[in-house]
């Protein structure tokens, strides 16, 4: 086989800042004409450029070694360690902290640059990385480790840049469809802003909004129980499901293998009036303030924590799905803020949460609204679908193309 297996210091030279020249973040610059990149400013395989800081040219000029170059490849050997970075371009002159590698080619005759950064973004650099820090609070990768990785690459360095472009293109794709779903997210708030506060209005739509409180158009409020006092988690008979924060998102509640379990014995318990019921809206108001969720069947084996409310809205003023949006306006975010207090957890006690304002407009027109931005969330959806499908993809044309499976050659 026309492929080859070897150490990485064999095939390439590692750089990084020496701990003597004691940077500091003190000398961290807002802006500059020497960028310097740091483990923080690493985004799904590139450098974040908007991210970076900035260093004198005193410190740029320091260390001529870590300098960066266009096609550089770079690593983060602090804190979160292993991560990856490919500089196909740079936007000026820059360096490094003391907190990342550059790893560059001895010959740039034999290894593509670009096929270096495939390798390190792959799953055998992700298992060496997590073989050293195994069983240890490791959170510093040395060079002595590092240079035992084992690289496995064609010896025809054309066929590197076929394997490197075809992966180049595919996460091209994918980075360009990210930016197409913050582009409508973009849009979707904006006429969250603008139907929320009536300033535009549905087609057919003329009747003034209510200027009222949440407390007024409800039926329940009540949150759920805290097992330090009524019930164990996990117990070995534990067949009902717990709904904390970490459940609630956007209009789903997503159980997974994570969620808590809790005795059905303890949901029986509670007072049949403050069970859940499908309709209602449940938005947490204890430490990470505003999640929502919206209750879409049968909660017979569900329970909730306490600091999740459980909204059941008069059917006849208020409509569940307006409710969430509206949660998820700026605004609402913004008052969320200001009625939170607390010395350790920020909280939202239940009596402000029933005097939070809301504007209505009829139930038809809240209907409207709902429909307007669930279309949008639907092809929000789809568009996160279809990232998700060409990720899958990647992940399986770099099984394939990195360990010589399928061949690109000419």
């Amino acid at each position: 086989m026309d492929w080859d297996v070897t150490s990485i210091d064999k095939l390439c030279t590692l750089k990084a800042r020496i701990g003597w020249q004691g940077l500091t973040t003190g000398e961290y610059l807002p802006q500059g004409d020497y960028i310097l990149i740091t483990g923080t400013d690493f985004k799904d395989g590139y450098i974040d450029w908007k991210n970076c800081c900035y260093v004198s040219k005193w410190r740029y000029d320091q260390d001529t070694n870590i300098q960066i170059k266009e096609g550089d490849v770079l690593i983060s050997k602090d804190g979160t360690i292993g991560k990856v970075a490919f500089l196909n371009s740079i936007p000026g002159p820059g360096t490094l902290n003391s907190g990342v590698f550059v790893v560059r080619p001895k010959q740039e005759d034999i290894v593509n640059q670009a096929y270096l950064s495939w390798i390190f973004k792959s799953i055998w650099f992700k298992s060496f990385i997590d073989q050293l820090t195994a069983g240890s609070t490791i959170n510093h990768l040395y060079q002595k480790d590092f240079v035992k990785f084992q690289l496995v690459y064609p010896k025809d360095k054309s066929e590197q840049t076929h394997i490197a472009t075809a992966l180049s293109n595919i996460d091209a794709l994918i980075s360009e469809l990210g930016k197409l779903i913050e582009k409508k997210r973009a849009i979707k708030q904006g006429a969250m802003q603008q139907l929320f506060t009536g300033k535009k209005r549905i087609k057919g739509f003329s009747e003034p909004w209510i200027e009222t409180t949440l407390g007024d158009n409800i039926l329940f409020l009540r949150t759920g129980l805290n097992p330090r006092i009524h019930f164990k988690l996990n117990t070995p008979d534990a067949d009902c499901f717990y709904i904390t924060v970490r459940e609630l998102q956007g209009f789903d509640i997503i159980i997974g293998e994570q969620t808590d379990r809790i005795n059905h014995s303890a949901v029986e318990r509670i007072d049949e009036r403050s069970k859940l019921k499908i309709g209602d809206v449940l938005f947490s108001g204890t430490g990470t303030i505003g999640q929502t969720a919206l209750v879409k069947e049968k909660p017979h084996n569900w329970g909730i924590k306490e600091g999740i409310y459980a909204i059941t809205p008069n059917c006849k003023s208020l409509d569940s799905s307006f409710l969430i949006y509206y949660l998820h306006t700026i605004s609402a975010i913004s008052l969320f803020s200001s009625m939170a207090s607390g010395s350790t957890i920020n909280s939202i006690p239940m009596a402000k949460l029933l005097e939070f304002p809301i504007k209505l407009p009829s139930l038809s027109e809240q209907s409207a609204i709902v429909s307007v931005l669930s279309s949008m969330d639907e092809e929000i959806s789809s568009l996160e679908a279809k990232r998700e499908k060409y990720f899958s993809i990647k992940q399986g044309m770099m099984q394939q193309l990195l360990t010589g499976k399928i061949r690109l050659i000419d």
